[in-house]
């Protein structure tokens, strides 16, 4: 999947216009099933230099990072995922994984990647071995959507963010605390193929200006 990104942060008032607009024109997205829509926790790994965390704040434009991702705290649904960003273009590679799988890699036990085919598995499994890829943080937050077919622009608002005091598990919740922009949400503008200018419109007129936003660098102690 290669996308171009746009975040920005706003606050709450200002996500219930845009929400307003947008309504006029776009389908909610199917994956939320609450008035909140839905909950995304994200386990983030780096290397034994950092790599992810200092290529993103020396400003490099290449750069990647992986992460473990669940959805609703429910083990059905769980992606070992590899996310290359150069600029605002984007390349997300998905590896699905079973829960024992996901044990598996908590406690360093990685050697079934070496039987999959997949790239992405491969890939992993070589930075964790050979790079010492260790996981880093552990970040969570509900997430709504709004998709406009056209385009294939997806827009979503992320509030109430909360990361790990020390634990690396995705579904124990015990641990969280608030990040320091809890109180405002993070915006991502998302789209494959062209931004409609309705869509441009509508985020021009409301007067927001995209910044360069990682829960991943907030999340981080170095």
């Amino acid at each position: 999947m290669i996308r171009n990104e746009i975040k920005y942060i706003i606050s709450p008032i200002k996500k219930d216009i845009l929400i307003k607009k947008l309504e006029c024109l776009c389908q909610r997205d199917p994956n939320c099933i609450s008035p909140s829509g839905y909950r995304v926790s994200s386990l983030y790994f780096d290397d034994y230099n950092n790599s992810s965390y200092y290529d993103k704040v020396n400003g490099i434009n290449y750069r990647k990072k992986y992460r473990i991702r669940a959805y609703n705290n429910e083990t059905k649904k769980i992606n070992l995922e590899k996310k290359v960003k150069h600029e605002n273009i984007c390349e997300k590679q998905v590896f699905p994984i079973t829960y024992d799988e996901y044990i598996s890699i908590l406690r360093g036990n990685l050697n079934f990647l070496k039987l999959y085919t997949s790239p992405t598995a491969r890939d992993f499994y070589f930075s964790y071995t050979s790079k010492g890829l260790r996981p880093k943080s552990l970040v969570s937050y509900d997430r709504d959507g709004y998709i406009y077919k056209y385009g294939n622009v997806r827009i979503t608002f992320d509030s109430n963010i909360k990361s790990s005091i020390n634990g690396i598990d995705i579904f124990d919740n015990n641990k969280e605390i608030e990040m320091p922009y809890n109180k405002n949400i993070i915006m991502e503008v998302k789209y494959t193929e062209y931004l409609p200018s309705n869509i441009k419109a509508i985020i021009q007129n409301s007067s927001v200006m995209p910044l360069a936003i990682s829960k991943y660098i907030n999340t981080r102690i170095v």
